[in-house]
């Protein structure tokens, strides 16, 4: 029996997929995710960096991912996991 950690991370991952979470495709397969975007200062470059928290234990992040979000193709940069789960970096195709 999982612990009442466990039951209760479980718990706020259900609640944020169901109030924040959004559909992605990636390399065709559909995932939940949770987008952020955040300022990224490279020295007197500005940019906005963009990323998806993946809600899926089945989806292993490659470079170069294929991904379509809110009907715009983008390709994974970078990744890293954050509380469990993966978090990708997009750029634009």
């Amino acid at each position: 029996m999982p612990s009442p950690f466990t039951q209760f991370a479980a718990l706020l991952d259900a609640l944020t997929q169901a109030r924040m979470g959004e559909r992605v495709q990636i390399n065709g397969l559909p995932y939940c995710a949770v987008p952020a975007t955040s300022p990224a200062l490279f020295g007197a470059v500005e940019a906005e960096l963009t990323t998806l928290m993946i809600f899926s234990a089945a989806y292993r992040p490659q470079r170069d991912d294929e991904v379509v979000w809110q009907g715009a193709e983008y390709r994974v940069a970078r990744y890293h996991r954050q509380n469990g789960k993966y978090v990708i970096q997009l750029e634009p195709q």
